[in-house]
């Protein structure tokens, strides 16, 4: 019975979170920065609802639970990305 319950559990059971609704912070405006949030809104898992121009929006919809995830992508994104890559 327990082997049993393992495998329909392991099977059928599916906890993946998908549709996060999610806003966004754009200080950098770069085609790198907008390359991203399309990813992020290609995906099955987040919902990109908005964008917004200022932080105290982004805390706003926090609050009010209009957003379950917040993104800031930061003025010197490209320059970090180069970075980091290598």
């Amino acid at each position: 019975m327990p082997l049993m319950l393992m495998t329909v559990l392991g099977y059928g059971v599916n906890l993946d979170t998908k549709h996060i609704r999610m806003f966004a912070f754009d200080r950098e405006g770069s085609q790198q920065s907008q390359d991203l949030l399309k990813r992020f809104q290609s995906s099955e898992y987040f919902n990109l609802i908005a964008t917004v121009r200022d932080y105290d929006a982004l805390a706003t919809a926090l609050d009010n639970g209009r957003c379950q995830l917040a993104i800031v992508i930061p003025h010197d994104f490209p320059h970090d990305c180069a970075t980091a890559a290598g």
